[in-house]
């Protein structure tokens, strides 16, 4: 099993301090990596630039997700600022729960 060590910074709001936390799996929170696993891979996939989304604003939190995913390098953005990245951040949420960043 290849093993994943990402590291989560959280920004509630444009000015405000970011919250990290570092996640390693196996070995690390268990909540957070039972949370991490039921996450789809795709999820950390950026929007494609000619997707259709709804022009809804879901929140001004953002956050940015790098480090090993199942042994792979990972780099990933997430916002609320349309339906499609809203979708996305509703994917990560039970990860960022898990790890106190929300």
């Amino acid at each position: 099993m290849a093993s994943t060590s990402l590291t989560f910074t959280v920004t509630k709001d444009e000015g405000a301090e970011p919250r990290t936390a570092t996640l390693e799996c196996p070995g690390g929170d268990t909540a957070a990596c039972e949370a991490l696993e039921k996450v789809e891979r795709t999820t950390f996939d950026p929007v494609p630039k000619d997707q259709a989304c709804t022009m809804i604003l879901g929140g001004p939190e953002t956050a940015t997700v790098t480090g090993r995913l199942d042994g792979s390098s990972l780099e990933a953005s997430f916002s609320q600022q349309n339906g499609c990245e809203i979708a996305r951040w509703k994917q990560i949420t039970p990860v960022l729960e898990a790890l106190d960043l929300l």
